[in-house]
């Protein structure tokens, strides 16, 4: 059975990462403040069973994938109901956050493979840690690290 720990802490220790991690793979970040704030929430109203859990990190980050895409869908239907389409203009702050070429070349990868590879190689998940949050195999997740990896690695050449 895992360490018990009270919520204050996880949060202190996992907030920061979960919302940088957010700005990578949404790219906005207010998006990414909202999913790390609202994942808190709900790992809070859950906290009893959370703390208990196994990899109470991986559920962290599966519930924020789960938000996230909720987020996603929401925003399809309101702008297909919608004629007005405002856009965003991104965050002048966002260049601090990461370094733009790092960031473009993650916004070419498909959804999975940037979300597999930001788990991986961004926050430290194993493919097994990545495929619990993930709800994948571990054989699925280094497949999909594999080809981000691959695709990251020629745009970033072709680039410099």
């Amino acid at each position: 059975m895992a360490r018990r720990t009270t919520f204050e802490a996880f949060f202190e220790a996992e907030h920061r990462q979960l919302f940088r991690s957010f700005v990578l793979i949404t790219g906005d970040r207010q998006e990414a403040d909202d999913v790390a704030q609202e994942a808190m929430v709900r790992i809070l109203e859950r906290w009893d069973r959370v703390e208990r859990m196994e990899d109470p990190r991986a559920y962290l980050y599966r519930t924020a994938l789960n938000l996230n895409r909720n987020r996603h869908r929401w925003t399809a239907r309101r702008r297909s109901r919608s004629t007005d389409s405002r856009d965003v203009l991104p965050d002048a702050a966002d260049a601090v956050a990461t370094r733009v070429d790092v960031r473009r070349a993650l916004e070419g990868l498909t959804s999975e493979q940037r979300i597999a590879v930001v788990l991986v190689d961004f926050l430290g998940f194993d493919s097994e840690g990545a495929g619990r949050v993930l709800d994948l195999n571990a054989d699925a997740v280094r497949a999909r690290v594999h080809r981000g990896r691959s695709a990251l690695r020629e745009r970033l050449t072709e680039d410099g």
